[in-house]
């Protein structure tokens, strides 16, 4: 039996493929190495032998990938504490979309642990108010069902008002 995939119109894959006693065979992949996003679209089988010949539903290809380049990498920030401190991240483009998290100092951060942590659906990570123990340095992290991208390393600096220790005192002296 010869096995035909074939897109809308070019010839994609042949390959004579055995049976089993059932004469059912299944395709559970695509064959071919290093997939492009152009390869996605419909598809169909076709099956032949000497008898005849069959043709399969369409079924649709969509090829995972995850770009290298964030569109937007996180950059250092000085905040005061109290305030609200912005890390921007626009995770590369992917299909499936990526899922972004952050890390702070190589540490995955886990947002539903800190309330005064909000990831946005863009990637952007608020933190409101910024307190001086969230300095660190900062990553945003991608990832889909084709891997992982970390961005370059983003520094957050939280800077407290000066406060006086020791309120000043009148003090009356006589000079003489």
């Amino acid at each position: 039996m010869k096995v035909i995939w074939r897109p809308k119109k070019f010839l994609c894959y042949s390959e004579a493929i055995l049976t089993d006693i059932s004469h059912r065979f299944f395709l559970s992949k695509f064959s071919g190495k290093n997939g492009k996003d152009g390869d996605s679209g419909s598809y169909h089988c076709v099956a032949r032998n000497e008898h005849g010949e069959a043709q399969s539903r369409e079924g649709t290809l969509k090829i995972a990938m995850l770009r290298d380049d964030f569109r937007t990498r996180p950059r250092t920030v000085q905040a005061l504490s109290g305030d609200k401190a912005v890390l921007e991240c626009s995770p590369p483009r992917g299909f499936p979309e990526p899922v972004v998290s952050w890390r702070k100092d190589d540490k995955e951060l886990k947002l539903s642990e800190i309330p005064r942590m909000t990831l946005y659906p863009d990637g952007n990570l608020i933190i409101e108010p910024v307190e001086h123990s969230d300095s660190g340095t900062y990553q945003c992290v991608a990832t889909n069902m084709v891997g992982e991208r970390v961005s370059n390393p983003a520094r957050l600096s939280v800077y407290e008002i000066p406060k006086f220790l020791q309120e000043p005192k009148d003090v009356t002296s006589c000079i003489r």
